[in-house]
């Protein structure tokens, strides 16, 4: 027999879903205030708001997942973390989403919670009270992500390194889907540098590298912000464009992409110069 200790994410839940049908509770009464108040003045609700929506997704038909967007992370770095939700079923059905749904915990080596995404210390109303159903087509995903900077308590302070577990849960599901990344004295990643000299380069990154591409040309000429094939696997920072372009990626996830950029001249598309391509092939392993 469990039983839920204060601090637990089955505590957590508990309270959260209490706090979630207080709000419903005091929705449905303002809803019928400001419909009485309507109807009182000849106006008419608009009822399409509240038709019926489709059954709620069944734990079968669901595949729920946890992730962060690093596996470690060293002092000052932000922990992305994102819980996503899956219809791996062949109907169209709904999961309750909300200020409370899915919920974010953080537990310790020893199983206690000392952050969460939806309270402060025993204060979990600090988070929006409300839940609405989100259709999901089949094979359609779902995905929210939440930031933390490695700090609770209080006064706020950057918790103890070592290993970590991410717990993520959507209301009406009863699984829970967890993984886990460290905190670390140090910063193990490494930033790389590329230039135009380094077009149709290949570039092999650890997951949490950083690549700075620095593209340069002359007056007449101007370079757009450098992308990524696909953002999941090298997520672009931050970015410039014009006679010096500044483009700044972090990797992700692993995988192949390419890095593209062009130059035009200033005077395109009335003028002769060509434009000239940027491309680097970046490889993200583990």
């Amino acid at each position: 027999m469990t039983t839920d200790r204060p601090g637990s994410p089955q505590h957590h839940l508990r309270i959260s879903r209490a706090h979630a049908l207080g709000g419903v509770a005091l929705s449905l009464v303002l809803l019928g205030m400001s419909s009485g108040v309507a109807t009182a003045q000849g106006f008419t609700p608009n009822v399409s708001a509240l038709s019926a929506s489709s059954s709620l997704c069944t734990a079968s038909a669901i595949r729920e997942t946890a992730s962060t967007d690093l596996p470690r992370y060293g002092p000052g770095s932000v922990v992305r973390m994102t819980a996503s939700l899956r219809n791996t079923s062949s109907s169209t059905c709904s999961v309750e989403i909300g200020g409370m749904s899915p919920f974010f915990n953080v537990t310790n080596s020893s199983g206690v919670v000392i952050w969460s995404g939806c309270s402060s210390g025993d204060e979990p109303s600090k988070c929006p009270l409300y839940l609405m159903d989100k259709e999901l087509s089949p094979n359609q995903v779902y995905s929210k992500t939440v930031t933390w900077d490695q700090r609770a308590g209080t006064p706020l302070a950057r918790v103890p390194t070592g290993t970590y577990t991410l717990s993520t849960q959507f209301d009406g599901v009863t699984r829970l889907a967890s993984s886990r990344f460290a905190l670390t004295l140090v910063s193990t990643s490494k930033t790389y540098t590329a230039t135009q000299t380094d077009n149709g380069r290949s570039y092999s990154l650890h997951r949490g590298d950083s690549l700075i591409v620095r593209l340069t040309s002359p007056s007449i000429y101007t370079w757009s912000a450098a992308v990524s094939s696909n953002p999941a696997i090298l997520r672009r920072t931050s970015s410039t464009a014009g006679a010096t372009s500044i483009s700044i990626f972090v990797a992700g996830a692993t995988g192949h992409v390419q890095i593209t950029a062009t130059d035009n001249p200033t005077c395109y598309p009335e003028c002769l110069p060509p434009s000239q391509l940027f491309s680097l092939h970046v490889s993200v392993v583990a």
